[in-house]
């Protein structure tokens, strides 16, 4: 068991120092059903607690005139996000169809306050894949 655990440890190394790791977690997701739906509940566990402050969601809308923006999380349910704390750089980087996770705090039934906007490195095949259409 020691084995196997330190040649886990080993591969990932060399995966992630030769820039393998996406590479390998896409093959693993398409692949492996239970290792894509592991790795959603995951997610959903730490970033869809918008009572805690965090949500997730693909950018469906942009209102940069309101500063706003609406995002459709994994449970199909629309958010409606001020961005009007949020860094002009950081909405600049903000663009329709991608995943963002965003830390602020719920203001209202499917509302939210953005105190800062992620883009969701990890959540690249589900933008590719229209996971959250």
């Amino acid at each position: 068991m020691l084995g196997s655990v330190a040649l886990s440890f080993f591969m990932g190394s060399v995966f992630y120092a030769f820039g393998m790791g996406k590479a390998v977690d896409g093959m693993m997701a398409k692949a492996m059903p239970l290792y894509n739906s592991s790795k959603h509940r995951a997610r959903n566990d730490l970033w869809l607690q918008p009572e805690n402050g965090l949500i997730a969601g693909k950018v469906i809308r942009i209102d940069s005139v309101d500063e706003q923006l609406v995002i459709k999380d994994e449970l199909g349910r629309d958010w409606s996000v001020d961005e009007n704390a949020v860094l002009p750089e950081v909405k600049a980087g903000i663009k329709r169809g991608k995943i963002v996770k965003i830390i602020g705090e719920k203001n209202g039934e499917n509302e939210f306050v953005a105190k800062e906007i992620r883009r969701c490195g990890d959540c690249q095949i589900d933008e590719d894949e229209n996971v959250l259409e």
